[in-house]
């Protein structure tokens, strides 16, 4: 029995809540969410895969909302609370903490202590403002397409292919997502695209999801093709760029730098990325997160061959690799699809970090977060670029700036960076010791 005190003091704090949602990343966990009101369903919550659901509302017991069954809280006697986390989605959450702590000491957290929610809610609810008051003098694209691509998130995908279309008028948008898809979230979205593409998923995922990124993603940039478009921006169905006018300044900004190198390796044009995810010290790693351009060189990008390896990130044989280990074995998502990208346009590859700045130099155009107005549910205020960490320290566009108009070499020696003895444990853990492995 808890004591009365304890309960009253656990209501009330929520200082432990990012601890909380920093544990709801683990796998090893079960999530399992509290209330099943407005508030579970409002779209702007970060993205947190459910278990099921419970509610003390007895004529919700035994139906479903969003695809998740709804339960007796009494169930959770039979949960293990050492490997279970409560998500409470309910401003009566004072009244709900007693009554979770009389069943077990469960970790629990309220969503209004997560701590990108109101930059979230925010940010959409500008931007529903925002597509009230576009104007009409929006050019069409008519060679250009939007490629979604990923699986329905509740009320999420729905709102933001709804912001999207009102942000870019006259350009179709393809979903390409899965045959298991829930029928109720096929029909939350189908009227609101202009194409729906449902694909069988791979055999096997592959290391974080890479092979379903590869199949959903190219069977939406072929459909494009079919359409006869010229430009695609390809998107997830968890983020979005949200600035006005994206086609015509995509356009405007892959005008003001040299395609020569580009064209060289029968490219059409520069790829534009975000920041978000373009390592500096990891090789080859241009951000997958969002991506535009000429949609044969998009193609060519994304028809990387599907990865059936399986690994564990996080072993100590992963973590005793070097930095150069790690792209030769293309260990990343981001860097499977570089590396294969490179390979099949014929880029010599030196896996160095000269080697690897220079392709980003020449084949890609990083871009300001803040330009796209880049919005992902998963992280509402984005990871920071930089960290003390240079393993996640991410390559800004003033620093593909420099690697523009600076001399990379001198850049790279500047760096004091090797790869040849930095290792892959340093990536969780920045007090890894580079000598480990030698």
């Amino acid at each position: 029995m808890v004591s009365p005190t304890k309960l009253q003091k656990a209501a009330t704090e929520h200082s432990s809540s990012q601890t909380v949602f920093s544990l709801i990343k683990k796998s090893k966990y079960k999530k399992i969410g509290w209330g099943t009101g407005a508030c579970f369903r409002n779209p702007y919550w970060p993205t947190i895969h459910l278990d099921y659901l419970v509610d003390n509302d007895r004529s919700k017991w035994g139906s479903r909302v969003n695809g998740l069954a709804v339960r007796n809280p009494e169930v959770l006697r039979n949960e293990d609370p050492a490997t279970t986390i409560i998500v409470i989605y309910s401003q009566f959450f004072r009244k709900i903490v007693p009554q979770l702590l009389q069943i077990g000491p469960f970790h629990f957290a309220t969503i209004f202590a997560y701590d990108g929610h109101i930059h979230a809610v925010r940010k959409l609810n500008d931007v529903r403002f925002k597509t009230r008051a576009v104007s009409r003098r929006f050019t069409r694209h008519k060679d250009s397409a939007m490629v979604m691509q990923g699986p329905i998130f509740p009320s999420l995908t729905k709102t933001l292919i709804r912001c999207l279309k009102a942000l870019n008028p006259g350009v179709p948008l393809i979903l390409s997502t899965w045959t298991d898809t829930p029928s109720h979230l096929l029909r939350s979205v189908r009227s609101h695209v202009d194409y729906l593409l449902l694909n069988p998923a791979p055999a096997f995922g592959g290391g974080q999801n890479r092979n379903r990124q590869i199949v959903s993603t190219t069977r939406g940039l072929e459909a494009a093709a079919q359409l006869g478009v010229r430009k695609a921006l390809k998107l997830r169905t968890d983020a979005a760029p949200l600035s006005q006018d994206l086609f015509d300044a995509c356009e405007f900004a892959n005008s003001l730098y040299d395609k020569t190198a580009a064209r060289k390796q029968g490219l059409h044009g520069r790829l534009i990325v975000p920041e978000t995810f373009t390592r500096k010290y990891l090789l080859y790693h241009p951000s997958d997160i969002l991506m535009w351009g000429h949609i044969e060189d998009m193609l060519q990008f994304w028809h990387a061959p599907q990865d059936n390896r399986k690994f564990n990130f996080r072993s100590p044989d992963w973590k005793r690799k070097s930095l150069y280990q790690v792209a030769r074995d293309k260990h990343t998502t981001e860097c499977h699809l570089a590396v294969s990208f490179a390979q099949s346009i014929g880029w010599k590859l030196k896996f160095s970090l000269a080697d690897s700045w220079i392709l980003l130099r020449d084949l890609f155009l990083i871009q300001n977060n803040d330009w796209l107005d880049l919005f992902w549910a998963k992280s509402p205020k984005l990871p920071p670029l930089y960290d003390t960490n240079p393993l996640l320290e991410c390559l800004s566009h003033y620093g593909w700036q420099q690697l523009i108009s600076g001399n990379i070499s001198k850049l790279e020696k500047q760096s004091n960076f090797d790869i040849r003895t930095e290792r892959w444990g340093r990536f969780f853990n920045p007090r890894y010791k580079s000598s480990q492995g030698n």
